[in-house]
């Protein structure tokens, strides 16, 4: 059955568990225990120097072991994080699984104009595993674009430099 049942919360590129922050007492207050994971890299962990070759495959794993954790969690992802949900649901490590503007599985392809226009600064690092960070102007367009424009000065300066790796085999 699912009330009651644990959640866990999942985060996109370059965010961290501090997304969740203001859903994990909401769903306390409704009888979930919740928690949010950030994946390796983001804070509180100390930095990756080498988060740039880090693997979809490696943020799945992070998230098998804190849902075999929680038994059987239902599971909350968001875009990369909503991926890693779909992944370990496939594994039948959760309960349910909600996804919130997730990355697609394979054969499903994100790139759009509105991307590629903003992309060709960050190739270097999409090819060749690098770490990177898109500018503020591109989290206005591509990540925060739904984040009223006030809100977003707050919100810029939490994201940190995540994996090439990982992206490129999101958008692709």
């Amino acid at each position: 059955t699912l009330p009651g049942a644990p959640v866990l919360c999942l985060h996109g590129l370059f965010a961290g568990r501090w997304v969740f922050e203001r859903l994990l007492p909401l769903l306390a207050e409704r009888g979930y225990p919740a928690a949010a994971l950030s994946f390796r890299g983001p804070p509180p962990a100390p930095p990756i120097p080498a988060i740039g070759r880090t693997s979809i495959a490696a943020y799945c794993h992070d998230a098998a072991e804190a849902a075999r954790a929680l038994d059987r969690p239902i599971v909350i992802g968001h875009s990369l994080g909503g991926l890693v949900a779909l992944l370990l649901a496939a594994r039948n490590l959760v309960r349910a699984a909600v996804l919130v503007a997730p990355a697609p599985p394979r054969g499903i392809t994100v790139l759009s104009a509105r991307l590629l226009a903003r992309m060709p600064r960050y190739l270097p690092a999409l090819l060749l595993s690098r770490p990177f960070l898109p500018r503020a102007g591109d989290l206005d367009a591509l990540v925060l674009n739904r984040v009223p424009a006030g809100d977003r000065d707050a919100i810029r300066p939490r994201f940190v430099p995540d994996s090439g790796r990982a992206a490129r085999q999101a958008a692709l």
